[in-house]
């Protein structure tokens, strides 16, 4: 792993990236272990999020959820004995990284799959990993490979195909919800790019919990305009079930597992893993709900796992 001095220096492009080799080193079975347990997580993710949303004003659930996942994350802390002493250089790209994912992502991402198919969500987030392979590009922190592109674009093709032939809709009430999980999308490629310097240096940990504290801070006004929009009382206990799996398996326990796989592995291979999240939902539906599994969905399975295993081997 790079230096305090040398990510600096890459940062700047005035030092190579650790050769690939290296890094494709790092990415062994713990790495892949915890990159498929996240994978099982953001494949519930969006179900979870259609049941909490369903009785909580949807800006206001983001709040409530990185509150919880916050108190979480600090407890974590002080069992470990752990404090945020970011040197005063690293604390604005924790503001940056808190607004990112708190205030900016999450209204976009609940009002998004609120108002959208889990089709469109599952492919406009399959456009992830591209999106952090150009930041990446464009911060000349990572090797970019004629390997890599392949299989992001393999990847991508298979969840297109999966999603397209499994009945998504383009009708006109969707296209709001598409835009906001395009913006999604982006503030969580900016998140997972600019994250992984303070994860090097500082650990999945304390990053994440000083990530979700400024985030949540920042939020703060948002809910006071928004929170008298939900009826409390009236909540079901569906949505409440929703709302402790985005809090305590989602943003708890799958951040934490993506950043430590993201201090082991580049990010273009890390982020390509959420594009196997929508073949999973769609193999428990046929599994648990008895649904067709079609041609287009063995094939699109095929590619999409071809497509992951190209870009980790780049």
């Amino acid at each position: 792993m790079p230096t305090s001095d040398e990510i600096d220096l890459i940062e700047t492009g005035k030092l190579a990236s650790p050769p690939v080799p290296e890094r494709a080193a790092e990415f062994r079975v713990p790495v892949i272990g915890g990159l498929t347990l996240v994978t099982l997580i953001a494949a519930f993710t969006p179900i979870a999020a259609r049941w909490a949303s369903a009785d909580i004003a949807p800006v206001t659930l983001g709040f409530i959820r990185f509150a919880l996942a916050t108190l979480l994350l600090g407890g974590t802390m002080l069992a470990r004995r752990q404090r945020l002493d970011f040197g005063r250089e690293d604390w604005p790209r924790v503001i940056l990284l808190g607004l990112l994912c708190v205030p900016i992502n999450q209204p976009l991402y609940i009002l998004g799959t609120h108002l959208a198919s889990a089709g469109h969500s599952g492919l406009i987030y399959a456009l992830t990993p591209v999106l952090v392979l150009l930041l990446v590009r464009l911060k000349r922190s990572e090797l970019i490979t004629w390997r890599k592109l392949t299989g992001i674009a393999l990847s991508f093709a298979g969840v297109a195909l999966i999603i397209i032939t499994s009945g998504i809709s383009f009708s006109p009430e969707f296209v709001l919800g598409d835009c906001l999980l395009l913006g999604a999308v982006i503030s969580w490629s900016m998140y997972v790019v600019a994250s992984k310097t303070l994860v090097a240096r500082h650990g999945a940990l304390k990053t994440q919990t000083g990530a979700f504290l400024s985030g949540t801070i920042i939020y703060l006004p948002i809910l006071l305009i928004d929170g008298s929009r939900t009826d409390w009382g009236a909540v079901s206990a569906t949505a409440w079930m929703g709302y402790l799996y985005l809090s305590v398996i989602t943003s708890f326990v799958g951040y934490f597992l993506w950043n430590w796989a993201l201090s082991r592995a580049d990010a273009s291979r890390v982020s390509v893993i959420n594009n196997l999240a929508p073949i999973v939902t769609l193999a428990l539906g046929a599994v648990i709900l008895g649904e067709s599994i079609t041609p287009a969905l063995v094939v699109g399975g095929i590619a999409t796992l071809a497509g992951a295993v190209i870009t980790q081997r780049g």
